[in-house]
């Protein structure tokens, strides 16, 4: 949630102590540490919502693809969010484990479109989260989303067609502005389990 805060230009409602240069800054700019901070002191986040508030934003949704949701179907969202004006979160899971996780920002998209991320969502085996109280809605109808996405275009490597930023810097992976599937997993859409959306400022 910090690259996204940082690339948002977000600040701090409150003002903040910033034990780095010992002095209390009227409304920081948000990175890592000061997100870690008020995040009690945590990598972790438990309660987006909470956290969003202190940056005076708020959390959009959650979308958490299910199991039979294809790369097509991830990639056409995540473009659509794109499209929109968000930089969504992902969450890609480390191969061979069931709770390994690992957020990455997504930052553009050359994928053909736009789609609507209304329709989508009401296709594609995605289990979404609203923000304020909205009950979720789980879709799994792969028939219908095949029948409905017949005829678009269709693109093999969906992962070159995303740029990436990813906290993590490896010699050969990681890092800002790199292809999807230059994360620190070398891994496409097969991986990305979650997306998670804050609202623009």
């Amino acid at each position: 949630m910090a690259m996204d805060f940082k690339t948002w230009g977000f600040k701090t409602v409150d003002s903040f102590y910033d034990e780095r240069t010992g002095e209390t800054i009227a409304h920081a700019n948000a990175d890592p540490y000061v997100v870690y901070k008020l995040n009690n002191n945590d990598t972790y986040v438990s309660d987006y919502y909470a956290l969003c508030k202190k940056f005076g934003t708020t959390f959009n949704r959650i979308v958490e693809f299910a199991s039979n949701a294809t790369d097509q179907t991830k990639a056409q969202l995540t473009d659509a969010w794109l499209d929109d004006g968000y930089y969504p979160i992902g969450r890609i899971l480390k191969p061979g484990t069931t709770n390994h996780y690992h957020s990455i920002l997504f930052i553009y998209s050359s994928l053909p479109g736009p789609y609507n991320i209304n329709s989508i969502q009401n296709l594609n085996n995605v289990y979404t989260s609203e923000a304020i109280g909205d009950d979720k809605n789980e879709i799994n109808d792969a028939t219908e989303l095949n029948t409905k996405l017949d005829g678009d275009v269709v693109i093999q490597a969906y992962e070159s067609n995303f740029k990436i930023h990813d906290p993590y810097v490896g010699s050969n992976s990681g890092g800002p502005n790199i292809y999807f599937d230059d994360n620190i997993y070398g891994k496409g859409f097969s991986i990305l389990k979650k997306l998670l959306i804050i609202n623009k400022p």
